[in-house]
């Protein structure tokens, strides 16, 4: 998608630009200027439908960051999410480099379309704001601990427990495929069912954990999602504690579906906004709200928190229906003092039995929400 582009090209694409976009444009810059101005100096990463430029993003190269000149889709590509991919494809072509661009404030639209990229507001410059967007560091994320473990016990009792919860659904003769495999707990789990699995992991040194641990057992794959492209389609994919890290879910699962047939089906399994133990966080003046995201949260990449209707929302939103949905174990304590009320006997196996039957009743209180999906 990146190309050079003439001075005729572009002014042909700004002929195809709706007047409030160039009125808006011609109060800041003169467009003919403009268009000369980006001929000259600037890089081109160009949306081609039918080979005509349909979306454009100018850029400027500076020695320690890029910054974004122009973005824009033509009319009739809006609201289609062209621009979000557009935007996207860009960043990832440019992993590793911090990413600058200028936004109008009262420009609601793009800033929500910014923020979903991960830009962040650095600076504000008059009627404008600085936004950045560093890219993100998968090994960092996997391995900072911040104060607490990224895995517990507790994690596995209800990854054990969801398992449990779609038995009837999984297809073990079936390719299965994992996305996030973090260090292989849930693998080892799901290569108990399943005979070929492979394992999507963004993290290098994850993926290196995974096939130091499974051989051959497993196909591993060093990508993110979005970036993932396979001749085979999978019949059971799951993605567990893996959606709430996602950039833009929606459109992930969208890609998603590409590698799924109309038999396939999507296990998604997320924690809970309203588990018990947050509910209670929140009354004691720990939690602002059940959907704020802790800062070792945050460090972990962990960037929202779902409750049950918005998670249903995603997925039928990428084009998919929801076959089962439901909660894994009521969660009346945080992950360490389960651990711990575990480790000293305070609480037992039927305990945690009897939390996960609750569970069936409501997903309300529960550690983690789940969908069983297949593509619409």
């Amino acid at each position: 998608m990146r190309a050079e582009l003439s001075d005729a090209e572009l002014r042909r694409y700004f002929i195809g630009l709706d007047k409030d976009f160039l009125d808006a444009l011609e109060n800041d810059i003169r467009v003919d200027f403009y268009i000369s101005k980006l001929v000259s100096r600037a890089s081109f990463f160009v949306l081609k439908i039918n080979n005509l430029v349909s979306g454009m993003i100018a850029f400027y190269h500076t020695n320690n960051f890029l910054f974004i000149s122009h973005l824009s889709v033509l009319p009739e590509f809006r609201s289609k999410g062209m621009g979000g991919m557009l935007l996207d494809k860009f960043c990832q072509g440019y992993i590793g480099m911090e990413i600058r661009l200028e936004v109008l404030e009262t420009n609601a639209p793009a800033l929500r379309l910014y923020k979903g990229a991960g830009f962040q507001i650095s600076a504000k410059s008059g009627d404008k704001l600085v936004m950045k967007r560093k890219s993100r560091d998968f090994d960092l994320e996997a391995t900072n601990e911040s104060g607490r473990q990224y895995r517990y016990y507790t994690d596995h009792i209800v990854r054990e427990k969801f398992l449990l919860r779609v038995g009837k659904l999984l297809r073990p003769h079936k390719p299965a495929l994992e996305i996030g495999s973090h260090d292989g707990s849930m693998t080892e789990q799901l290569l108990g069912i399943y005979n070929y699995l492979s394992v999507l992991e963004p993290s290098n040194q994850m993926a290196d954990v995974v096939r130091s641990k499974f051989g051959d057992r497993v196909r591993a794959f060093n990508v993110t999602l979005d970036d993932f492209l396979s001749y085979r389609e999978f019949d059971d994919i799951f993605l567990v504690h893996v959606l709430e890290h996602l950039e833009r879910p929606i459109q992930s699962l969208k890609h998603l579906r590409d590698h799924m047939n109309q038999d396939s089906r999507l296990f998604v399994l997320v924690p809970n906004a309203f588990a018990l133990s947050r509910i209670i966080a929140v009354k004691m003046g720990l939690l602002a709200d059940e959907l704020e995201i802790l800062e070792s949260e945050k460090v972990q990449g962990h960037l929202r928190n779902y409750d049950s209707s918005t998670l249903k929302a995603h997925v039928e939103e990428a084009g998919f229906e929801i076959i089962d949905s439901g909660g894994v174990l009521l969660k009346p304590l945080a992950n360490f003092q389960m651990d711990t009320a575990l480790d000293a006997n305070l609480i037992s196996k039927e305990y945690v039995d009897a939390l996960d039957k609750l569970s069936l009743v409501s997903d309300f209180g529960t550690a983690s929400i789940f969908v069983v999906a297949r593509p619409r």
